[in-house]
């Protein structure tokens, strides 16, 4: 696999060490058989995916970060993966939003994937969990994604969501951790210390859950919110990949849905608490 210049350019900004690189190639074959499970979805690896390719594997031994293993998830390694997607020979663009989705499904490890179309680069990330009723199975869980990246000519929000890319830059206490901290949320919490309107915030642990008749759900933020020197509002805002806003799964959405109706019966008439999906921080101040 040939990478474009801007796909090396994200993946040369994550200063991963020597030990880490794999640099294999990635059978499309094996793709279709782990991670497409409809006839289109096939059609769409084999058409719209030009090649697949283990950049890197990130280890407690390759890059000197602990495993994490508890009753919900077992990180072992971080894969880094990279991908260019293609037009089929009719000229269609590929299907980018659910090709992605399919990469994650598809490799067991938590996967950091650089992808690439003729849009720019998308880096892309997605938590793994045991699934509850079989432990030798894992499920992939909502997606999210920084879209349209061009390193070479990246302005300056750009410039430094690629520099805190940097493993140096990460947290290291262990391997679940570091692959929170990078991607679409670095790039949040860096709007939410920019912005004057912002007085406090927080990032949520996971024990902070919000009960649903679906099952609990774990919010990403809360934040205090100073409007016209006067009104304060607090809000749980859990972030989500705008690429895949008009894609997310039923199950994850009625559980959106039961989070806000539990925070709007906590506020009471007053609204002062809030919860809302939300990818940018101009998401949260709208409702403010």
């Amino acid at each position: 696999m040939t990478v474009d210049g801007d796909m090396r350019a994200v993946f040369d900004a994550l200063g991963l060490p020597p030990d880490a690189r794999v640099d294999a190639r990635v059978p499309k074959k094996l793709l279709i058989e782990q991670g497409a499970p409809t006839p289109a979805d096939k059609r769409a690896i084999q058409d719209g995916i030009d090649e697949l390719q283990w950049f890197a594997a990130c280890k407690p031994a390759t890059i000197g970060v602990p495993s994490f293993v508890d009753d919900t998830r077992e990180y072992l390694e971080i894969a880094v993966v990279g991908c260019a997607f293609r037009s089929n020979a009719n000229g269609k663009p590929a299907n980018a939003p659910r090709l992605i989705e399919l990469i994650h499904r598809a490799i067991p490890y938590p996967v950091l994937l650089i992808s690439s179309d003729d849009q720019g680069v998308t880096i892309s990330a997605s938590h793994k969990r045991r699934a509850q009723n079989d432990a030798g199975r894992t499920v992939t869980e909502a997606v999210t994604a920084a879209i349209a990246l061009r390193p070479h000519t990246a302005d300056a929000i750009e410039a430094a969501f690629l520099q805190g890319l940097a493993l140096a830059e990460q947290q290291h206490t262990d391997l679940y951790i570091l692959y929170d901290s990078e991607g679409v949320e670095r790039s949040f919490a860096e709007q939410l210390e920019k912005n004057d309107a912002v007085k406090v915030y927080a990032k949520l642990p996971g024990w902070f859950k919000v009960p649903t008749p679906l099952g609990s759900y774990n919010p990403d933020w809360a934040i205090l919110v100073q409007i016209d020197g006067q009104e304060r509002v607090y809000f749980v805002v859990e972030t989500k990949g705008s690429l895949f806003a008009d894609d997310l799964r039923e199950h994850e959405a009625a559980k959106i849905a039961c989070g806000k109706a539990h925070f709007e019966t906590l506020a009471g008439d007053e609204k002062r608490v809030r919860y809302i999906p939300a990818t940018k921080l101009d998401d949260v101040l709208s409702n403010a």
